[in-house]
């Protein structure tokens, strides 16, 4: 950490966890990264655990073919017990905070209740950096109440716009309709959504027609005409009470241009035994066998690799080609993948 105070052009030299180790000693030294210029461009991720929170702080934009991103600054709220003899008390902006400096860019901080930690650090990053956007906010844990306060929270400080909502939770702790569709409510994904968690029959969403990735794997509340309109660039779902007529309609409704963003899909329907040429024969397009064989490196907003495998290929008028592929690792129902692309 700094032991003086920085220049102007010493500070616009220091890394972003440097620089922030430098804002934490004073509200002196936190007028001093406030009134750099230009300005460096942050973005926040908000993770909500089962018993702590995290923000994250990168600089700049994530790369649009990579999920790797620049430096960034773990900041965690955790419980006051869980404190230990090397924790030290800095100055938040006049606030007195007990935290811990680690390694690999990690700031731990202490509180009686680490959800009044996080909002309390959220405001203070805010001032600290501009309001920096929201790239990602993930709920995998913590509760209902507190869960309520960071969507609140995003609601009033961030007009509720986040770039990517990811909801993961264990089958024994899934979210009950009323609080997803709270949280939907006030939270509005920009760019991608995923809900890889338990979903009630009864849940209803209108999907926002700009995402360009969709991901949901308890899906019985999708319907066709949901499914349908989902020019999405990935997609990836589990879909119930579908035919293979169904699948082969999604299917033509891409060969003829009518999904232009799709690039890649999965729908599993787990009410069919795995059988592609019933969904080409459903197909009233000419096919040719596929030698289509190659590896989707893992990107922004999504979450694993995939391998391609084509089968039948279909020629569209705009001069891309559309496959169905095999869905290895995927043998339990029927998927539809199709991977768009130019030869």
């Amino acid at each position: 950490m700094p032991t003086r105070n920085q220049t102007p052009d010493e500070l616009k030299n220091l890394s972003l966890f440097q620089l922030i180790k430098y804002a934490i000693r004073s509200e002196t030294c936190m007028e001093h990264v406030k009134s750099m210029t230009p300005k460096r461009p942050m973005k926040f991720i908000i993770e909500c655990k089962s018993s702590w929170f995290t923000l994250r702080i990168f600089q700049g934009e994530q790369p649009e073919f990579s999920c790797i991103l620049s430096e960034d600054v773990k900041i965690h709220a955790d419980k006051m017990e869980k404190s230990s003899e090397k924790t030290k008390q800095m100055n938040f902006n006049g606030q007195p905070v007990l935290i811990k400096i680690d390694k690999d860019n990690h700031i731990y901080t202490y509180w009686d209740s680490p959800i009044k930690g996080l909002c309390f650090l959220l405001d203070y990053f805010s001032e600290l950096f501009d309001s920096p956007p929201i790239y990602k906010f993930e709920i995998t844990g913590s509760t209902v109440a507190d869960r309520k306060k960071i969507t609140t929270w995003i609601k009033n400080k961030r007009a509720s716009k986040v770039e990517h909502i990811y909801v993961y939770m264990s089958v024994s702790v899934h979210l009950s309709t009323k609080e997803l569709t709270s949280i939907l409510g006030k939270v509005k994904p920009t760019a991608a959504l995923d809900l890889l968690s338990k979903i009630n029959a009864d849940f209803r969403y209108k999907l926002p027609r700009n995402l360009k990735t969709f991901s949901c794997l308890s899906s019985n509340w999708l319907t066709k005409e949901d499914v349908m309109k989902m020019n999405y660039e990935l997609i990836e779902i589990n879909v119930e009470k579908f035919s293979y007529q169904d699948l082969s309609d999604f299917a033509t409704k891409c060969i003829e241009g009518g999904l232009p963003a799709l690039q890649h899909c999965f729908i599993e329907a787990k009410d069919l035994k795995r059988n592609f040429k019933i969904i080409a024969d459903g197909i009233k397009y000419d096919r040719t066998w596929s030698k289509l064989d190659v590896r989707v490196e893992r990107r922004k907003y999504t979450r694993f690799s995939y391998h391609v495998n084509g089968i039948y290929d279909y020629e569209r008028a705009d001069g891309k080609t559309v496959t169905i592929c095999a869905s290895e690792g995927r043998n339990k129902h029927c998927v539809l993948h199709l991977y768009v692309w130019t030869k």
